[in-house]
């Protein structure tokens, strides 16, 4: 059995360590927990591709090397690759519309104003996929969605999103251990 894990996230520099790039950093810490590879570019794939194990499931770890909006490309080119059925497939994202310190674990069905998720759903052409949604709350903001999102964590939110990253991987690793992923909310 095999389980695709993708990060949301817009490669370079200039976007690390900022709030849209949050899948990007919750795949590197679940990388870091199942003990998998390194990442490589894999240019098949259009994503860096990691590969572990989490008991008899083969995990692979992908950051794609598109742009956020264009996402579902590498998506669509991975589950593809590994003859991946839609429930095989987890989405690490960020969302503006959940407060910071909270994360839902869902499948399907939900509608989203995330253009990364939006980019999935349209090369998968199915929306039956697991999404973890990990809240950076834009509620009462001066800023526009995009140069919220384009921006960097404050210390005190970073320090809240580490937290939750922490409790977002392990209750991954349990579900993954049981084989079985079930919705869910969590908050600090």
């Amino acid at each position: 059995m095999t389980k695709l894990i993708v990060g949301l996230g817009n490669p370079g520099k200039e976007y690390q360590n900022t709030r849209h790039n949050l899948g990007f950093l919750a795949i590197d810490n679940l990388k870091n927990s199942i003990d998998a590879g390194n990442f490589a570019l894999k240019s098949l794939f259009q994503a860096e591709i990691s590969e572990g194990r989490v008991g008899e499931t083969k995990i692979v770890l992908a950051k794609p090397s598109t742009f956020m909006n264009l996402s579902g490309q590498a998506v669509r080119k991975i589950a593809d690759f590994y003859h991946l059925a839609f429930d095989d497939i987890i989405i690490i994202y960020d969302d503006v519309d959940l407060p910071l310190g909270q994360s839902r674990i869902r499948t399907g069905d939900q509608t989203t104003t995330h253009n990364g998720v939006r980019s999935v759903i349209k090369h998968l052409n199915d929306n039956q996929f697991i999404r973890v949604r990990i809240g950076i709350d834009h509620t009462g903001r001066k800023l526009s969605t995009e140069r919220f999102v384009l921006g960097k964590f404050n210390v005190l939110e970073q320090k809240n999103i580490d937290q939750m990253i922490g409790l977002v991987v392990k209750e991954l690793v349990a579900m993954l251990e049981k084989k079985l992923i079930v919705s869910r909310t969590i908050t600090l």
